[in-house]
């Protein structure tokens, strides 16, 4: 019985082995598993900033193109949320005031981790914005909007 394990033992090594090396056939093998040089990259980007004691909802469009999986550079448009500022200086009383932002830049992005669900990146981005403050008084009609001169943006 044990001298019968030993052979049955042997064919199915020779078998696993015969196997193996039939696998490693080039004309067999899909080569279509190459990274592209470059490929298109759209992104919508969506994050938060901490701005005079409020949280800011930021959200923004990138376009560009992303170079072997590690690099990208493109194109990004971003639009926050207004924010109240009830206890704005300078307000008059019974008046709401609200600031908003919007900028465009361009990008370019470094990343290190790669995965199915996440990825650690690092961006730079260059671009310019303008902000908007708008003071409305609820006891008159008078209703105020300044807009700023473009401020440049670097992150």
């Amino acid at each position: 019985m044990e001298k019968r394990f030993k052979y049955l033992f042997f064919i199915i090594f020779m078998f696993c082995a015969l196997s193996t090396k039939a696998q490693d056939n080039n004309d067999t093998l899909d080569t279509s598993t190459k990274t592209k040089l470059l490929k298109p990259f759209l992104n919508l980007d969506a994050r938060r900033s901490y701005f005079l004691g409020e949280w800011v909802r930021m959200g923004g469009l990138r376009i560009g193109v992303e170079y072997y999986e590690k690099y990208r550079f493109g194109l990004g448009a971003y639009n926050s949320a207004r924010v109240q500022l009830p206890n704005y200086n300078g307000a008059p009383e019974n008046s709401l005031v609200s600031v908003g932002f919007s900028y465009s830049t361009i990008f370019f992005e470094y990343v290190f981790k790669r995965n199915y669900r996440w990825e650690i990146s690092a961006p730079i981005l260059w671009g310019t914005g303008v902000a908007d403050l708008s003071i409305q008084n609820q006891t008159s009609e008078i209703d105020t909007t300044f807009t700023t001169p473009r401020i440049p943006v670097i992150s």
